[in-house]
């Protein structure tokens, strides 16, 4: 605060405020920490929810947001930020089913408005309270007695500093309580993310995302990559026989031969029942079925645990397809279904590969 020029040596001294110049551009600044992790972990939840034009529309949102934040004062910024999470609240997709209920993105939504909504309501009262201060200061200038100005000077001082204090700790509690929802909505994300792509019992991927997987692999500019169907030879009789908690048995470790025998980089899926999924990139179908004939070798070389004593040896049959100009997600399925069951008819406990039509007519005229 500047000397307001009150007479004598031992008066005419600046009181010490306490409060930092520049207290808009500081809200300003943690508003839009606020608003950059709020906002950063919505588009991250609206990656994984609805079509993709409703996560382009969720991301360009956002990022406009973001834009204003970054160059608008504190009101403008906290009026943007508002508008942004009704339009992100309103492009959230309806439920359909339990699987897709975007619970968590309209909760995190809510969540961040009311810390903007609690940071913009403390501020207006912090605001009130200085302009009500300052009124007061102004009309202290005009008193005549300095011992009379000293002692209201002083007071003013107290009622600012107290009214730093507690609009410090205000925000502080808003920020405690803002990162611990934040951290115990991501977590929860994870655990859904992990729950919504994962086969229970075998914690392999299950059928939606291995498909996924699938479909990555035909997004890229060369695909290389093979795809193999395998199950385990004459299940059902086993199950019966032995009963459902052996057959669970097998399931698992039949699912952890197969990752054991394999690449990190390589998808094992379970498609349902007894049937695996493979999806291995960078190799040819030979490399592929000479693999594939280590996995079958792998497990039917060692009993498996059956439970209550028994020890249960056990084979399966894959089909191989690798994938050709043109294929599809289907086409690769259908090709390394076909493959299975000619494995199957050959006698099980084998690997069977099926090539493209071209590639094999292109054979066949070679082979002429």
């Amino acid at each position: 605060m500047r000397d307001i020029g009150v007479s004598g040596g031992s008066h005419n001294k600046v009181i010490e405020l306490g409060l930092r110049p520049g207290m808009s551009e500081l809200r300003l600044e943690a508003l839009r920490e606020v608003l950059d992790v709020g906002l950063s972990t919505v588009a991250t939840l609206a990656a994984g929810r609805g079509g993709e034009a409703q996560i382009a529309a969720f991301r360009d949102r956002i990022e406009r947001c973001r834009t204003t934040v970054a160059s608008a004062d504190a009101r403008t910024a906290t009026a943007s930020a508002m508008e942004c999470f009704a339009s992100c609240a309103q492009l959230v997709p309806p439920a359909k089913d339990a699987d897709r209920r975007p619970d968590e993105i309209v909760a995190l939504i809510r969540l961040v408005r009311d810390a903007v909504e609690a940071l913009a309501g403390g501020a207006a009262r912090a605001d009130a309270g200085i302009n009500e201060s300052t009124a007061r200061l102004e009309t202290l200038g005009r008193t005549a007695s300095p011992d009379v100005l000293r002692a209201q000077l002083a007071i003013e001082v107290a009622l600012l500093k107290s009214l730093a204090v507690e609009r410090k700790r205000a925000w502080d509690e808003t920020i405690d309580r803002f990162n611990t929802q934040v951290m115990s909505l991501e977590q929860e994300l994870v655990q859904a993310r992990v729950a919504a792509t994962t086969d229970p019992l075998t914690r392999l991927a299950n059928r939606r995302a291995f498909e996924r997987a699938c479909q990555e692999m035909l997004a890229h500019p060369l695909p290389q990559f093979v795809l193999a169907v395998l199950d385990i030879d004459h299940f059902k009789g086993l199950n019966d026989r032995h009963g459902h908690g052996a057959g669970d048995r097998l399931l698992v470790s039949v699912a952890q031969r197969i990752q054991a025998s394999l690449r990190g980089s390589d998808v094992v899926g379970r498609l349902g029942g007894d049937e695996f999924g493979i999806l291995a990139a960078g190799i040819t179908l030979k490399q592929a079925e000479s693999r594939l004939w280590s996995v079958a070798k792998a497990i039917a070389d060692a009993p498996i645990d059956g439970g209550a004593g028994q020890r249960i040896t056990v084979t399966v049959s894959c089909g191989v397809a690798e994938y050709s100009a043109g294929d599809s997600a289907q086409t690769l399925m259908e090709r390394a279904d076909n493959a299975l069951y000619e494995a199957k008819r050959a006698g099980r406990n084998r690997v069977n590969v099926r090539e493209a039509a071209l590639i094999r007519d292109l054979m066949a005229r070679r082979r002429r």
